[in-house]
């Protein structure tokens, strides 16, 4: 019988009958809170337990599948090589090796081309009015704020 009088009493929660006049009691409020957060984490717990079992099934699919490799026959360990003289190319400053790096390219397009180019001269790029942002750094934000 008691059954009956609880349900009676909580009939005012169901939305079908609610007209928007009734106050629900504050300890429907939170049994309603906490029946959604159990609902939504016990979901969740199910769904991690089903990708793990899915997981570790096909892994197990996956290695009866493969035969036995067969071992590969051990070799002597060789000594390392001595380290080779280190060269001048490695001495060269920032400033060196972005002109070197600049000579390269040009050299290689030149190769490419089946022409010879010179380097003649290398000057520092004067900075832009808007400051001293490289001009990728210009490229990107104009690519990514142009609109579609």
């Amino acid at each position: 019988m008691k059954t009956w009088m609880m349900l009676a009493n909580a009939a005012p929660l169901f939305m079908s009958e609610m007209n928007g006049n009734e106050k629900i009691p504050f300890t429907g409020i939170i049994a309603v809170t906490l029946t959604g957060f159990a609902v939504v984490f016990l979901g969740l717990i199910i769904l991690i337990a089903f990708v793990s079992l899915l997981g570790k099934f096909f892994e197990s699919r996956s290695n009866k599948s493969k035969p036995d490799a067969p071992s590969a026959p051990k070799q002597e360990q060789k000594p390392a090589p001595k380290p080779a003289p280190k060269s001048p190319a490695a001495d060269l400053n920032e400033e060196q090796a972005v002109v070197a790096a600049i000579c390269a390219a040009i050299s290689a397009m030149g190769d490419a081309e089946g022409t010879t180019y010179a380097v003649k001269s290398i000057r520092p790029r004067q900075a832009s009015v808007r400051g001293a942002r490289p001009a990728w750094y210009m490229a990107g934000l104009r690519d990514n704020t142009t609109p579609f």
